[in-house]
C-alpha cells in the first residue's frame, strides 16, 4: 500500500505473510497439539500439504489446510516417529519433518 501526504511525500508499506510449522505435535486427546497445523497457511490459497514415511510413502495429501493433520493413515493411528512433509504453496515447495509422539 501507499500513501501520499499533501506535500507529495509518499511512504509504503508492505504486509508479510509468514508461516509457522510446528516441529512436533501429540495426538493424545489432551486439547493441546492433538493436530499438526501450520499457522497462517490461509494467506496462501491453494496451498497444498503432502505427509510422508521414513521410505517415502504418501500417507496423506492436504488441499484445504485449514483442517490439520491427526495422526491417522487409512483411520490407524500412525506410531510415534518423524514424518516427511512437502508443502506447496506460492509457486514454491518446502520440506522438512515434523515429530508425532504420542
Amino acid at each position: 500500500m501507499r500513501v501520499k501526504d499533501r506535500t507529495g511525500c509518499e511512504v509504503s508499506f508492505f504486509t508479510y505473510n509468514r508461516i509457522k510449522i510446528p516441529q512436533f505435535f501429540t495426538p493424545n486427546d489432551d486439547g493441546y497439539h492433538d493436530t499438526w497445523d501450520i499457522y497462517n497457511i490461509e494467506a496462501f490459497p491453494g496451498a497444498r500439504l503432502e505427509i510422508f514415511d521414513r521410505h517415502g510413502k504418501l500417507l496423506k495429501q492436504i488441499n484445504n489446510l485449514v483442517v490439520g493433520w491427526n495422526g491417522m493413515y487409512d483411520n490407524q493411528p500412525l506410531p510415534s516417529s518423524d514424518y516427511w512433509y512437502k508443502l506447496h504453496y506460492n509457486n514454491q515447495v518446502l520440506t522438512g519433518h515434523v515429530t508425532l509422539k504420542r
